[in-house]
């Protein structure tokens, strides 16, 4: 499907391109932030046409210079939209005028990802058509303060510019100092355009200043430096990511004086970097004349977040369902934010920003939306003082489970957590053991319960179909577990032997709509009832690229009775109660039935990896194979790395038999302890138990035991044999 019948209707979109405009300085002293940044921009754009664009569409960049002037911004803005007719914007570099840019871009209602500016007003208050895939100030500016405390400087100085720009920088730099009972040696100001600091290098001689926080734009902070140069006086200098070192370094032109001087980054690599080779080779071959840098590394960042969010929006495109990729779709990596010495990456503050994008990119750059929360890589994991969280959201990609399990007292020392207001949990399915464990454990670093945010999502439904409020905390329903394995929701007394206890995941968000439905009659089931989970609503996209008949089963699914709705039919398990809060129970494909009765894969699992101390948590899979017709248990399951020197083999598999016999009735055929990190898993950390069982039944897990790797996977196959589920080569058990 190339382009769509909609899509005449979609301002920028036709049935072969999307018009993106972008604007920012084309010369002077801006032109960093806006010609290289889209420079950056045309790269991707060129890169994804090659490949054949977004959908069959092909990206079309349309620039416009804004000088870095308010006013010329506000024009180019208008321009962009009223004549060229853009879908997007993409761009923005000088804050200044990126901040007057605002009020424009909202009136006319355009998505705008932002490039370069840092101002935290472009993005702050939050506005459903605002993103940016850069550092704001506050987060530089704390950086930089935190950077030079963590390096001993005990006399630190400020010099700041005075405008827009050098405000938003500034401010948040000076409470940040008041925060810690701390003021600056000195506190200094020059011009943007000054490019004599020699009052200004002398003051800070004269105080003494071990490092030097520079809140300018390149040619002041050039001038800074080489004043610093002149009288021999060489502090720590830390800027922003307004200047490039390397290029500081050219333009001071005194051999040595930019060696100690760092900037944080919103990129994790530097165009020397083995990793950027293909981009910088496609940057000189489109524009020969300039030498690839950092600011283009940003534009192609910020691009690939763009293009991220396009695919995920579908090929029927508009701007709603861009907005909605945009603000759903997960990242899965953190961004590092690295302070760059003379080209050497050093360890910086690792940063989240709420309402993560996917970026399937060589440079993970993270988008955020309005406030941002800052923690030092969490909890100190490079043994730096951790930042108290700002007023928001941290979405960690650490595991729950891991944070719990692995941080120690000595790492927590200092950590404040009592910012995190919302902590997203959307595991399959979320876990009442490790919410409470999470909360309890660090509750004497301020984090409550309350912050606890179940939900559920996937990818087909642009990721997010249900949530809670925000702050009420998780909500349990405990269960009798019988009912549960034959799909019935029965409350259980505390005092019930067999109980459960099931996660809500929240309600169905605004416009959208759930159905519990008969995976097989296709009738819908009321409250209480387990059945599959169907999805309807415009979050839905039309289908797979290029996959009609998956696409047919799975998004128009039809309910019996009520044969005008499409639904998107999950997979998944759950409920509704009658207050319409969902509860995940399991996967429809992972359930595992023996004699009749419904086992959940994840409660045998959990069961196992409590049996005994050495078996590691949430890195085990359990799955049936088909042995002289009737349906046989096996558990794959990772050794611990710290027990892995002292195994008990025969002690462990029984631990674990007499387990799951005790809480499940059920009789394992095989029991597979494998090292650790072996397990299959997800990009998102999910058990592909389907995965595990084909590596299972061709003997190629990694296993502990008595036996060599050739006589597990004779054994493996011998039960395949006598089952009739495979014939394999001989020759392949020979070879192992």
């Amino acid at each position: 499907m190339q382009g769509s019948a909609r899509a005449q209707d979609v301002p920028g979109v036709t049935g072969n391109e999307i018009r993106i405009g972008s604007f920012g300085a084309f010369a002077g002293q801006g032109y960093l932030f806006g010609r290289l940044t889209m420079d950056g921009i045309e790269a991707v754009f060129h890169k994804v046409n090659a490949e054949g664009g977004i959908n069959g569409r092909n990206l079309v960049l349309i620039r416009e210079d804004d000088r870095c002037d308010p006013k010329a911004a506000v024009t180019a803005i208008r321009t962009l939209v009223s004549v060229h007719k853009v879908f997007a914007l993409l761009g923005g570099g000088c804050s200044n005028a990126t901040l007057a840019a605002r009020s424009e871009i909202e009136r006319a209602q355009i998505p705008f990802n932002d490039v370069a500016s840092v101002a935290d007003a472009i993005s702050q208050p939050v506005s459903k058509y605002i993103y940016t895939t850069q550092l704001t100030a506050t987060i530089e500016s704390v950086a930089q303060l935190q950077y030079a405390i963590d390096h001993g400087a005990k006399k630190i100085a400020v010099v700041a510019q005075p405008d827009a720009w050098g405000k938003a920088g500034y401010d948040p730099l000076v409470a940040d100092f008041k925060k810690r009972n701390l003021s600056p040696v000195v506190d200094l100001q020059i011009g943007p355009e000054d490019q004599d600091a020699s009052q200004q290098a002398l003051t800070i001689a004269e105080a003494g200043a071990d490092a030097v926080l520079l809140v300018l734009y390149p040619k002041p902070a050039t001038a800074v430096t080489r004043g610093l140069a002149k009288l021999g006086y060489k502090p720590m200098l830390i800027g922003q990511t307004a200047i490039n070192p390397l290029a500081l370094a050219n333009e001071v032109g005194v051999p040595g004086a930019a060696d100690r001087y760092v900037t944080p980054a919103a990129v994790r690599h530097l165009p020397s970097d083995p990793e950027m080779k293909e981009w910088t080779t496609l940057l000189k071959n489109l524009f020969p004349h300039e030498e690839p840098s950092s600011f283009n590394l940003m534009g192609i960042g910020a691009a690939q977040v763009m293009v991220a969010a396009l695919k995920a929006a579908g090929p029927d495109l508009t701007r709603e369902k861009y907005l909605a990729a945009m603000a759903m779709t997960e990242s899965p990596e953190m961004l590092d934010m690295i302070f760059h010495d003379d080209g050497t990456q050093l360890p910086g503050a690792d940063v989240e920003h709420i309402f993560d994008v996917l970026v399937n990119a060589e440079i993970p750059i993270k988008c955020h939306k309005g406030d941002v929360a800052l923690l030092n890589n969490i909890i100190a994991m490079h043994g730096r003082r951790p930042y108290r969280a700002l007023r928001s959201i941290l979405v960690g990609m650490i595991r729950k489970h891991e944070a719990v399990d692995r941080l120690r007292p000595e790492q927590l020392k200092g950590v404040d957590l009592s910012g995190w207001k919302v902590a997203f949990n959307g595991a399959e399915p979320v876990r009442a053991e490790t919410l409470q464990r999470f909360a309890a454990n660090f509750a004497a670093y301020g984090f409550h319960a309350r912050a606890l945010y179940p939900c559920y999502g996937m990818a087909e439904a642009t990721l997010l179909i249900s949530g809670g409020e925000p702050g009420a905390g998780s909500r349990l329903w405990p269960v009798d577990r019988d009912a549960l394995q034959q799909h019935r929701v029965v409350p259980a007394p505390s005092t019930a032997a067999r109980r459960q206890q099931l996660v809500g995941c929240g309600k169905v968000l605004v416009g959208e709509r759930i159905a519990i439905v008969d995976p097989v009659e296709h009738v819908r089931l009321g409250p209480g009832r387990v059945g599959e989970i169907w999805v309807h609503g415009p979050n839905v996209t039309q289908g797979y690229w290029q996959q009609p008949e998956a696409s047919e089963r799975t998004f128009r699914a039809r309910i019996a009775g009520e044969e005008d709705v499409c639904w998107l039919r999950t997979g998944d398990l759950g409920c509704l109660d009658r207050a319409g809060e969902l509860y995940i129970t399991g996967r429809i494909k992972d359930v595992i039935i023996v004699r009749g009765v419904n086992h959940y894969p994840q409660d045998i699992e959990r069961t196992v990896e409590r049996s005994h101390l050495a078996l590691r948590r949430h890195c085990g899979a359990a799955f049936t194979i088909l042995r002289d017709g009737q349906e046989h248990l096996v558990v794959v399951q990772e050794i611990d790395r710290t027990s892995r020197h002292s195994l008990d083999i025969d002690a462990i598999q029984t631990a674990i038999r007499m387990a799951v016999v005790a809480e499940h009735e059920l009789t394992i055929h095989d029991i597979v302890l494998i090292r650790t990190g072996t397990i299959p898993k997800t990009t998102s950390g999910k058990i592909r138990r389907s995965l595990t069982r084909d590596l299972w039944q061709t003997g190629e897990l990694e296993a502990y035991g008595d036996e060599d790797h050739r006589l597990i996977k004779q054994r493996a196959i011998g039960s395949m044999r006598e089952s009739g589920a495979v014939e394999p080569d001989p020759a392949s058990v020979q070879g192992a």
